[in-house]
């Protein structure tokens, strides 16, 4: 499944251990310690708002998999499946997650 991102995204990515915190892992993207993090659906509002507001200040981003940003404050509080990044990688690795059919949960590290 990374080699199928790896080559849709032009990228080379090494998957990472999961880390149990939505809120850290995008955290984590924020400060530039991981490149890319999904998270997998049913994420709640309060689980991603904070991040999601540290990540967009530190110049990156939190869409759902098709590349939209997330809205806030409405009547089903869930999303579906999340990618963070910087906005430079964003584009392409929510390309890439459609060419891979992704699923859930995976925490990704730009490789050297």
């Amino acid at each position: 499944m990374t080699a199928t991102i790896e080559r849709a995204a032009e990228i080379s990515l090494s998957l990472e251990p999961k880390i149990p915190s939505l809120a850290y892992r995008i955290a984590l993207v924020a400060s530039g310690a991981l490149d890319v993090a999904l998270a997998a659906d049913k994420a709640h509002d309060w689980d991603v708002a904070a991040a999601d507001l540290i990540l967009s200040e530190a110049g990156g981003g939190l869409v759902d998999a098709d590349g939209e940003a997330l809205r806030y404050n409405r009547a089903e509080t869930s999303h579906p499946i999340l990618v963070a990044a910087p906005r430079r990688l964003l584009a392409a690795f929510v390309s890439a997650l459609h060419a891979a059919k992704l699923g859930p949960s995976e925490t990704f590290a730009l490789g050297a």
